[in-house]
This record gives structure tokens, sequence and C-alpha cells, in this order.
């Protein structure tokens, strides 16, 4: 399992090991407590969902849960290839307001190890995407907010050609500028 540090300081792409494979399937660890101790102290998952996005181009987010809800998230992308980003609200970072994106597929980065403060959000590039996301702390609907996904001041640079294709939830287009979110929260404790 091989675990690289990202530009921000708590976020990281994990590139599995090669599968065991014989003629009944394939196996591949995509969890070693062991070895993400090296980044995370004591990090105990009590969530876990799985998320499946069947067509192309689907665009969810951006969603963060405030204090005491925040939450680190393994993500594991088991088929598919989507996009993920992730934006720091951590109110004393020094890349508070910062966004990284990565492509994540089952062949090259599968997965991403986030820890908490950060706002997620997510671009389907094929039909299919199926994950795995871990979270070690409890989903509140009252504790979650986000910001909308094509916030300018941000600027997050999404993979799309045509925006007309983009499928978006009302929801989401409907979540408040990055300027209204530091205008109520100022950020994110964790």
């Amino acid at each position: 399992m091989n675990i690289s540090k990202g530009h921000m300081h708590g976020v990281y792409t994990i590139s599995a090991p090669p599968a065991y494979t014989d003629k009944r399937g394939s196996l591949v660890r995509i969890f070693d407590a062991r070895v993400f101790h090296e980044y995370v102290e004591d990090i105990r998952w009590v969530q876990q969902s799985f998320s499946q996005t069947v067509p192309k181009n689907v665009l969810r987010g951006m969603h963060v849960q405030c204090s005491p809800f925040t939450e680190a998230k393994l993500i594991t992308i088991i088929s598919g290839e989507i996009y993920w980003v992730v934006v720091d609200l951590r109110r004393a970072s020094p890349t508070f307001g910062q966004w990284d994106g990565f492509v994540l597929s089952p062949n090259n980065t599968n997965g991403l190890l986030v820890l908490r403060g950060f706002a997620h959000g997510c671009l389907s590039l094929t039909d299919n995407c199926c994950l795995v996301i871990n979270s070690d702390n409890y989903y509140s609907k009252e504790h979650g907010t986000g910001i909308v996904w094509n916030d300018p001041e941000l600027a997050i640079n999404w993979p799309f050609n045509d925006m007309k294709q983009l499928i978006i939830s009302d929801e989401h287009r409907a979540y408040p500028s990055f300027k209204s979110f530091k205008a109520k929260y100022g950020g994110v404790d964790v």
C-alpha cells in the first residue's frame, strides 16, 4: 500500500498494491491500521457507506459536516472513474480555502484519506462508479452544510466539457457561496 501526502496537510492519496489474483478472482487490501498509523495516530471508522453513481456526469457537493460531527474519510473506488475534490475549511489552516482534485480509479490512485475539516465533492467521469466511504464520525443532518460546486472564489476546475450534461441535485445547486459559508461559520473546527 503506497500512501502519499498531498500538497495540503491532511490529504493523502492511496495506491493499493497489486491484487493477489488467481483463477477464482482477486484480493487486495484497502486498509491496514499499521500502515495508516504513520499518517494518522488512531483512526477508528464508525460508519461505512457504499455509493453507486450510475450515469456519467453526476456532480455532488461540496458537502461538509461542522463540529462536533466533523469527519475524516477514507474513500476507495471499486469501479468506474471519478474526480474527487476536497476544499480545506479548517479555520486555522495555512491552506484554508484551497482545493485539490484527484482522479480515482481502480487502476491507479484508488483511494484518498482525508482528515477532518475538508468539504468533499465529486464528478463521475464514467458510468457505474462504485465507492466505499469510511467515516470516523457519525452523519448528522443538522451539522451538514455545503458550498455551491461552481463558487467563483474557489474556482474549482471540474473536468467536464458541456455544462448541459451535468446532473446535479436541486439541494446541491442551492448550496450557498463560499463567502456566505465564511460569514456564517468562519471555518470548521477540528
